[in-house]
């Protein structure tokens, strides 16, 4: 049993690699079209309001990483009762993420007509399928099916890319339906994998877990790179500027991407015991991703945009920043695990203040690569603090585990 839940392990991290390795194409082909297509304020403007997005789906706020702790290793009919309350529970939270959304979009953008409205109310919706999707996501880790939940992720990234390369004529419309319909191919197809033995009504209750301490979590680790796009303009980064460090970063973020995709299945084995080897997988795999993402990011540039986008400042200094923000997101899942809320509080308070840093070193310097070299100098502590604390308990844990093994052994 043991071995085969070993294999699903390693399956489920392999497809995950690979989803994201679709993900990483359809950018690279779709990415340029955005570039080319879209003038500079309106690319601006897109991409910084689908970066606010992203802060709405945080609105699951803990409820199916709750779920994925209390029911990983449990019985049927344990998650067929959670995953009702967890379904309901994400149904209303989609509900007020959608109604919340449209003026926040609205007064960002600084859109008023109808059709200029359009792009952002698909925007809007595609995160409302998104959140309540998320249940069927977290009942099919606890069920060790990964497999269905990437083929679903591929099978979406492809619709994506087709319906922005067919429809690339119409702008923003087509990235904002691209994402809408996503989101939806993802959801029905999560949904049509779930085993018979678990498809249950939704139960509209708010069953709070830990939901504190996971809204941090998530929270804090969103606020790494929330809004830094937003902060640049209003401190009068050029918008040439702006465009070029958001290409960059756009290959970074999918180095984060595959980290999370692997992240997402190490939580659940996380959810049922720890051990140094997955520790030791987690970072070397973090930093290892780091040094192969700063090697194909030049290489990337010169066929996609041109030696002379590329500046090497700023990739080198978004690879460190990419690296430490893996490391922080594994130190936190860790640490919520293992039920250790106090450290996610303390490393939430460090991203307010590292952040806060960071804005005022550009309001000094106007400068993005100074912006992320302070905010690396408030992570490397912090880091060493943290790992510090996970590998000293991480060893007391297997000790304890050993100890225990060798008492029922000699019992028996």
């Amino acid at each position: 049993m043991a071995e085969t839940n070993s294999k699903k392990y390693f399956h489920g991290i392999s497809l995950s690699v690979l989803s994201m390795g679709v993900s990483l194409g359809i950018n690279l082909i779709t990415y340029p079209l955005f570039l080319k297509t879209l003038p500079e304020k309106e690319f601006i403007a897109w991409f910084s309001t689908f970066e606010i997005s992203q802060l709405f789906l945080l609105l699951d706020i803990g409820f199916t990483q709750g779920f994925i702790r209390n029911c990983s290793g449990s019985n049927i009919n344990h998650i067929k009762s959670e995953f009702a309350v967890l379904r309901g529970s994400l149904r209303i939270m989609a509900l007020l993420a959608f109604l919340v959304q449209m003026p926040i979009y609205c007064f960002t953008s600084g859109v008023a007509e109808i059709e200029s409205i359009i792009p952002y109310a698909l925007l809007a919706a595609s995160v409302t399928v998104t959140i309540a999707s998320y249940s069927e996501t977290a009942a099919l880790r606890v069920l060790l099916d990964f497999k269905s939940i990437y083929i679903a992720n591929i099978a979406a990234s492809i619709v994506f890319g087709l319906v922005i390369y067919l429809a690339k004529e119409f702008g923003v419309i087509a990235i904002a339906a691209g994402c809408l319909i996503r989101s939806m191919v993802q959801s029905v197809m999560q949904k049509v994998m779930l085993p018979p033995r678990i498809q249950v009504s939704p139960i509209y209750i708010f069953k709070f877990d830990a939901t504190g301490t996971t809204l941090l979590m998530n929270s804090s680790y969103f606020f790494i790179f929330a809004f830094d796009s937003v902060l640049f303009n209003k401190f009068g980064i050029l918008p040439r500027d702006i465009s070029t460090y958001m290409i960059h970063r756009k290959l970074f973020d999918v180095f984060r991407g595959v980290n999370d995709a692997i992240l997402n299945v190490i939580a659940v084995r996380l959810a049922s015991s720890v051990s140094t080897k997955i520790l030791a997988m987690g970072i070397g795999g973090t930093i290892l991703g780091a040094i192969i993402s700063f090697i194909f990011v030049p290489v990337a540039f010169k066929f996609l945009f041109g030696q002379s986008v590329l500046q090497i400042s700023l990739t080198l200094i978004l690879t460190c920043v990419a690296c430490c923000t893996s490391l922080f997101r594994f130190a936190q899942i860790w640490c919520f695990m293992a039920r250790i809320p106090k450290v996610i509080i303390k490393l939430f308070l460090f991203v307010i203040l590292a952040k806060f840093a960071a804005a005022v070193s550009l309001f000094l310097y106007t400068s993005i690569v100074m912006f992320y070299c302070v905010q690396i100098l408030f992570f490397v502590p912090i880091l060493i603090w943290s790992y510090r604390l996970i590998v000293s308990r991480t060893i007391a844990a297997n000790i304890f585990s050993s100890d225990v093994s060798c008492k029922r052994g000699v019992k028996e």
